[in-house]
C-alpha cells in the first residue's frame, strides 16, 4: 500500500457508482458500508455546470 493517492481521474470518465463514492474512484471497485479513504469534497465542471462530487477509493490506492 503506499502512502500517497494518485490524482484524482477526470469526473467525465467516471462511472456513476464511482461518482457517487459507491465504488472506487481508481479500480471500480464496490466499496459498499465498510471502510474506504474519503477523498473530500471536489469541484467539477459537467455541462457546462459547477457541480460537486465526494470520490472515495479502497484502501488498495494507500491513504491520503
Amino acid at each position: 500500500m503506499s502512502d500517497t493517492l494518485p490524482p484524482l481521474p477526470p469526473v467525465g470518465g467516471l462511472s456513476e457508482p464511482q461518482v457517487r463514492g459507491t465504488a472506487c474512484v481508481y479500480c471500480g471497485i464496490h466499496l459498499g458500508v465498510g471502510p474506504a479513504i474519503d477523498l473530500g469534497e471536489q469541484p467539477a465542471h459537467v455541462a457546462d455546470l459547477q457541480v460537486r462530487w465526494f470520490p472515495r477509493a479502497c484502501h488498495g490506492h494507500g491513504t491520503p
